[in-house]
C-alpha cells in the first residue's frame, strides 16, 4: 500500500519540447500539383498547430534547352526550342520535433521536390 502511494507522488510533470525553426522548400515544374500540395499541408499544419504563416511564393526559375531538329546533320537549319519552369514556395515556422515526424510521413508525393532545413 505504501508503494502505491509513493508511485502517485512520483507522477512525472510534462516537460514542454523545445521548439526548433524549420524551413520547408517545396518544388516542382506542376504549378497546380504544387499549389493542392501547399494547401494540403497548410490545413493539416493548422490542425495540429496554432499557427503557421502561409507559403511564400519564391522566384520560378524558368530554362531553355535549343536542339536541332535534324539527327544527321544535314538540311535546313531547323530547330526546337523547350522551355522549363520550375516553380517554389516555401514555409518557414517553429515547432517541435513530434509535428516535424508527422511533416515528413504526410509530405509523400511523387511530382513535388522537398527540402527540409533545420535551421536552430
Amino acid at each position: 500500500m505504501e508503494e502505491l502511494d509513493q508511485k502517485k507522488l512520483e507522477i512525472e510533470e510534462p516537460q514542454l519540447l523545445p521548439e526548433i525553426t524549420i524551413e520547408l522548400l517545396l518544388l516542382s515544374t506542376k504549378k497546380n500539383i504544387l499549389d493542392i500540395v501547399c494547401r494540403d499541408f497548410y490545413a493539416y499544419a493548422l490542425q495540429h498547430q496554432e499557427s503557421i504563416p502561409p507559403a511564400k511564393h519564391l522566384k520560378t526559375i524558368k530554362g531553355q534547352i535549343t536542339t536541332r531538329k535534324s539527327p544527321c546533320g544535314q538540311g535546313t537549319a531547323t530547330w526546337s526550342r523547350y522551355k522549363l519552369f520550375v516553380y517554389g514556395r516555401k514555409f518557414e515556422f517553429r515547432t517541435t520535433h513530434d509535428f516535424l515526424e508527422k511533416v515528413a510521413t504526410f509530405l509523400q508525393n511523387n511530382d513535388v521536390e522537398i527540402t527540409l532545413k533545420v535551421k536552430s
